[in-house]
């Protein structure tokens, strides 16, 4: 608190003195109340100092370090505040706390090349303090309307919480570090409007919020609700950000009703963005920071609890994103008001309710101011249903008045633990939250024995809660006063767990927690938690006022423990081998009496491991064979005659084979002369040896080809040179034999113990045989006259020289004809005799035209013979080469002469004779 300066008045002094020796009953604290309405003197300004150190002496009041949202990533931007060159914007630390792992946490400005990246590491479950205020001048958001390079980034390897504290011993205030929830890009400004800002002091103080882009190329559009630096009220303007880079717009007066409440700020990207109110003055004597870091329309909700601290006049501010939007406060089906987009409802908490239920019948901002006294700090209030943790870090480090506001559901008031001793939350001391049906509790409690700069964890192991802080006194130095606790959903990512493999015969109970409102698992089953006794997929759908969510688990029965001690093992004698298993069991016990999970031996036998498990036991058994280095023997060497074949074998008990011929298999079949070697592979080394195959040549045997011969005759079957002995199969012994007969010829040469044979066949050829007449009577009534053999033979031979099979007879003779087929030789004759062949010739004929002996016919055997007339003096008279029976004669009366002449051999002389026409 920075006091002003009204008229003295020594009397409420004395009051207000005692007061503060009463302590913080509630006399004390209405009295307090009073005496900080009605102080109006100069000279306390002096009293207050003596005041402040008996204050440390009797009350022992302490501030804090608290945890804020948990995440990896925050974005921030330092407001102005004004020092009136008395440090009331100073020291400035950035307090950082990590949970159950450590992390590295580096904060740097982005856009700002001066700023040197700072680097910490805090240790797990510890709170550390960065000090900022020698950065202050790179970190204060200002001058107001201008594009400036002051966003803060912090970053953690794991998550954390972090918060910016201005600690200026009367204008100290808390900003809670909302990480991924401060982010969005739709944004509606909540501020106080009854109390105005003390223009009394340097640089003049002001409402104002102040944005930070998140990404480079961010249009932030802002419509104010009332005039700021460089733009008139509900006037749309837009800026441009890039990454880092921030903007402040500050309110042109310092008047309750200027401030900036219902502001819209609407961007491309993600920004973050902080209020403030400096120097507030609550009523007309404390002058107080206020401010947090808001988040985006997207995070909010619309169910929230105010629990009341000890300000003079404790009010919430409520400001509605949509339009028509009913507000709801305790329960009452009524509403109390109805808001359109961006208007603010301004509500003063009466004295008859320590907490306060507000339901909206859409999405608000809930801006709470309290403190103690008149010293005033402001808060964020996040959705109770949809926020929460399950732990809050914190530390103390002064002596001033600390409480803690805790909003838990009914029923989980029994899980809390601290983890300080000297500290404890009492669960009676909670009350039921109006409107909530008692679901809801709420209790405010102090820890004045934790002693200072001790960290100190608050947890529930039942579900989550939303917790804050109030750090300060009702009269002096000023107040804290901060949210701690998530500003999201409790579950976004609801989980049974991993699948669950348990053993036969047993039961397991499923869990879904006890923070939401409904349970439906697919059994039918409604309550927080159901135990399985059969194997399945077990789903359950949970839902509270933030969401509904599903998830499902897997329930496996796995049987009694499986033991695999692997394949049966042969190892090399004079070595060792380690057999048993890598799995973990409860116990084990060998055969040989050893208990542990792998055992080394050295001798054959079957070695058997019974282990126990927490679902029974199992048993294997593997057998172990020691093997000595097998000898490899292919025997003597071998001799053989030439046609000899040997089979080489290297046995089966190698792993594998090569022999000098390149085979691999283990035996080899051979019939060549040489040296064999083999050189055999196994698991305990590599033998070899060798053998020598002797094949005993002999001379090439042989009888020549099989003959055909046309009849017996005496030959010779000769065999060759170069044997000891031959034996016939005719009985004969000698090299060569002669033979006189066909058949077939076998003979056995021997030489050095080998012998080989031959075979030679004479066989008769089988030809067809010549047959021709004996004797052929030919009948010169034919004219042509041919003879042949009666079958067929390669090659013909008639004795006239013909060489065709046929052969026309031209005159009576022996005819010889030579054949041969197959290479042999046939002779035959055949003997040709004429008939006599008389033949009649007409001497008269009466060509007188009677159609009867007209003209001189010749015989059939004479037809086409040439025929000559000749008068009786002998001169040619007619001729005809081939006469056809028509000549007529020239006179009747009168005798011819006639000669035929006829190519066949049956006339070889010509027919003369005479003929006389009548």
């Amino acid at each position: 608190m920075v006091l002003s300066t009204p008229k003295i008045d020594y009397k409420m002094y004395f009051y207000y003195f005692l007061s503060t020796i009463l302590g913080n009953t509630t006399q004390s604290v209405n009295m307090r109340f009073f005496l900080a309405g009605v102080l109006k003197s100069h000279a306390f300004l002096y009293i207050y100092e003596m005041k402040k150190i008996l204050l440390l002496c009797l009350l022992g009041l302490f501030g804090n370090n608290l945890v804020a949202q948990k995440d990896t990533l925050f974005w921030f931007v330092a407001p102005e505040i004004s020092n009136d060159n008395r440090s009331l914007d100073a020291p400035v630390f950035l307090n950082i706390s990590a949970f159950n792992e450590a992390s590295t946490v580096t904060i740097k400005q982005p856009a700002n090349p001066n700023f040197s990246t700072i680097t910490v590491n805090v240790p797990a479950n510890t709170l550390h303090i960065v000090d900022l205020t020698s950065s202050l001048a790179m970190l204060e958001n200002k001058p107001a309307n201008s594009t400036l390079n002051y966003g803060l980034l912090i970053e953690a390897s794991k998550p954390i919480a972090c918060y910016y504290e201005v600690s200026a011993q009367n204008n100290p205030e808390i900003f809670t570090l909302k990480g991924k929830n401060a982010l969005g890009t739709h944004f509606y400004t909540p501020f106080q409007n009854k109390w105005f800002n003390n223009s009394n002091y340097t640089p003049t103080p002001s409402s104002a919020f102040d944005i930070v882009a998140t990404e480079n190329n961010t249009s932030v559009t802002i419509t104010p609700t009332k005039n700021i630096v460089g733009h008139s009220a509900n006037v749309p303007f837009t800026i441009t950000l890039q990454q880092g880079q921030t903007y402040c717009a500050q309110a042109t007066s310092g008047a309750s009703s200027a401030h900036l409440g219902g502001s819209k700020i609407v961007a491309s990207k993600p920004i973050a963005i902080t209020i403030k109110d400096d120097l507030m003055n609550v009523p007309d004597f404390c002058n107080d920071l206020n401010g947090d870091q808001l988040i985006a329309v997207d995070k909010l909700g619309t169910d929230y609890v105010v629990v009341k601290g000890f300000l003079i006049d404790e009010t919430v501010f409520i400001v509605s994103t949509t339009n028509d939007n009913q507000i709801f406060l305790n329960g009452s089906a009524t509403p109390i008001t109805t808001l359109q987009e961006g208007q603010t409802y301004t509500y003063s908490l009466p004295s008859s309710f320590s907490a306060i239920h507000i339901r909206s019948k859409e999405k608000v901002y809930v801006l709470h101011t309290s403190g103690s006294g008149c010293e005033s700090a402001s808060a964020i209030i996040p959705p109770y249903i949809c926020g929460g943790s399950s732990v809050i870090n914190f530390k103390r480090s002064t002596n001033e008045y600390f409480a803690v506001h805790l909003i838990v559901r009914a029923g989980h008031q029994t899980g809390f633990n601290v983890s300080n001793a000297t500290a404890t939350i009492n669960a009676n001391a909670f009350v039921p939250i109006a409107g909530t049906n008692g679901q809801w509790l709420a209790g405010t409690f102090s820890f004045p024995n934790v002693p200072t700069n001790t960290f100190v964890s608050v947890s529930n192991i039942l579900g989550t809660f939303s917790g804050a802080v109030l750090n300060g006194t009702n009269f002096g130095t000023g107040f804290r006063y901060g949210f701690f606790s998530d500003f999201n959903a409790p579950q976004p990512n609801f989980e049974l767990g991993n699948d669950q493999n348990i053993c036969t015969g047993e039961a397991i109970s499923l869990n879904a927690g006890n923070q939401y409102t409904s349970y439906l698992w697919n059994t039918g089953a409604t309550t927080p938690s159901i135990n399985v006794t059969q194997a399945g997929t077990y789903k359950v759908q949970v839902s509270n006022g933030c969401g509904t969510w599903t998830d499902s688990v897997k329930v496996t029965w796995r049987n009694t423990p499986l033991l695999e001690l692997g394949n049966d093992q042969t190892v090399c004698t004079n070595s060792t081998i380690t057999i048993g298993t890598n799995s973990n069991f409860n116990s084990y016990l060998w055969s040989n009496g050893a208990t542990s999970s792998q055992i080394t031996v050295n001798q054959s036998g079957t070695y058997r491991l019974k282990v126990t498990h927490d679902c029974g036991t199992s048993e294997d058994s593997v057998k172990v064979v020691f093997l000595a280095l097998p000898t490899l023997d292919l025997g003597s060497d071998l001799t053989g005659c030439e046609q000899a074949t040997f089979v080489l074998n290297a046995g089966n008990q190698f792993t594998s084979y090569l022999w000098s011929n390149g085979s691999t298999s283990s035996q080899i079949t051979v019939n060549q002369s040489g040296t064999y070697k083999v050189k055999a592979t196994h698991l305990c080394g590599i033998v070899q040896d060798s053998i020598k195959i002797q094949l005993i040549d002999l001379p090439p045997l042989d009888l020549g080809v099989d003959k055909w011969l046309c009849q017996a005759e005496n030959m010779t079957l000769k065999a060759n040179d170069g044997f000891e002995a031959y034996q016939w199969n005719t009985g004969e012994t000698t090299q060569n034999i002669n033979i006189a007969n066909f058949g077939m010829y076998i003979v056995e040469a021997k030489k050095g113990g080998c012998s080989i044979k031959d075979t030679i066949t004479i066989a008769k050829k089988n030809i067809p045989n010549l047959v021709l007449p004996d004797k052929v009577l030919v009948d010169c009534q034919n004219t042509d006259i041919f003879i042949s053999p009666t079958n067929d033979f390669d090659t013909y031979l008639w004795s006239d020289g013909s060489t065709q099979k046929i052969l026309k007879i031209t005159k009576s003779g022996n005819y010889t004809l030579t054949v041969t087929a197959q290479g042999c030789s046939q002779t035959a004759t055949a003997k040709v005799e004429f008939e006599k062949n008389e033949q009649f010739v007409p001497n008269t004929f009466t060509p007188n035209g009677d159609g009867v002996n007209d003209t001189f016919v010749l015989p059939d055997a004479l037809k086409g013979a040439k025929l000559s007339i000749f008068n009786r003096w002998g001169t040619l008279i007619y001729e005809s080469e081939k006469y056809q029976n028509d000549w007529e004669g020239q006179h009747r009366g009168e005798t011819y002469y006639y000669v035929i002449q006829h190519k066949s051999f049956c006339f070889a002389n010509p027919l003369k004779g005479w003929i006389q026409t009548l």
